[in-house]
């Protein structure tokens, strides 16, 4: 059994989503014969991200894993912005 799932973020910040991108990118780079893999689009605002696994458990593990990723580098960027500001 096939499992997919696709998720997509839409942010005010260009510049965010490319650093999410960026920061993603590195882990997309798996056999796609593995048990899940993703892969990323961008689009302006909108950063698109679609997965595959073969079961559910891989489903689950793996977007929680990139959602993980995504959330750090999102309270990052926050912290960052304080900083700055």
């Amino acid at each position: 059994m096939v499992c997919r799932a696709k998720i997509t973020l839409h942010l005010s910040s260009r510049r965010l989503i490319e650093a999410i991108a960026k920061s993603l990118r590195p882990e997309l780079g798996g056999r796609v014969d593995t048990k899940a893999h993703a892969s990323l689009k961008v689009d302006g605002k909108r950063l698109e991200l679609k997965f595959h696994a073969r079961d559910t458990t891989s489903l689950r593990a793996i977007l929680n894993s990139y959602l993980r990723m995504i959330s750090a580098c999102v309270r990052v960027a926050r912290v960052l912005d304080d900083l700055t500001a």
